[in-house]
């Protein structure tokens, strides 16, 4: 997750003692990119693909 808000130059997530917060950045780029409701993908190589994918078409651009 460093990564990817390194790479949009933003801080995603507000990291707390126990737990992690998403930030209204992150909310607003989760919504650009789901086009849904903001909730955070299951932990899996399919949420992976996609995270991947969406780097990948920034890149491009």
């Amino acid at each position: 997750m460093q990564a990817l808000e390194k790479f949009l130059g933003t801080i995603l997530f507000e990291r707390l003692q126990r737990s992690v917060k998403v930030t209204r950045v992150g909310e607003h780029h989760h919504l650009a990119i789901s086009g849904g409701p903001c909730v955070l993908p299951p932990k899996s190589a399919s949420g992976r693909k996609a995270i991947s994918s969406m780097l990948e078409r920034r890149r491009a651009s």
